[in-house]
């Protein structure tokens, strides 16, 4: 079997199957997938073939496999759309606490510390760390809401 079609079964076995043992987090949650991809031939053609290093993707956690709500993802974007991250959202960005982190060279853990003692989501972002400092002076001509 290629690995689009493992994809494709995979998928299916999640959202229809009550012995799986991820349909509780899929099916069990509601989440279906189109009917056009009752076959592997439909979901061939919304989606092609599966890129080397990439998996299916629901884009919105909660929604649907569709071709509206799917794409081939990395593992990092993945990891990156988990519906149990926590989103911080500065102006007209939207983005996790590990994609904060990594952009600003903050550490997640002290993020995640700042924001369970109470701190303002944006503070807790963007009051440089350590690491951080040499970014402060990029976010200086950004006006965040404090």
């Amino acid at each position: 079997m290629s690995p689009t079609y493992n994809t494709w079964s995979s998928m299916r076995r999640r959202c229809s199957k009550e012995s799986n043992h991820n349909y509780a987090e899929y099916g069990g949650r509601g989440i279906g997938y189109d009917e056009k991809w009752d076959t592997f031939a439909g979901f061939l053609e919304d989606m092609g073939v599966r890129p080397e290093g990439k998996t299916l993707d629901r884009m919105d956690p909660d929604g649907h496999y569709d071709k509206d709500n799917c794409r081939w993802a990395t593992p990092t974007e993945q990891v990156n759309n988990l519906r149990t991250n926590h989103v911080v959202t500065i102006g007209p960005f939207s983005l996790s606490v590990s994609e904060w982190a990594d952009l600003l060279g903050i550490g997640r853990a002290m993020i995640y510390r700042r924001l369970a003692v109470g701190w303002n989501p944006v503070k807790a972002v963007c009051i440089p760390g350590k690491l951080g400092r040499r970014l402060a002076s990029d976010l200086a001509s950004y006006r965040f809401p404090l």
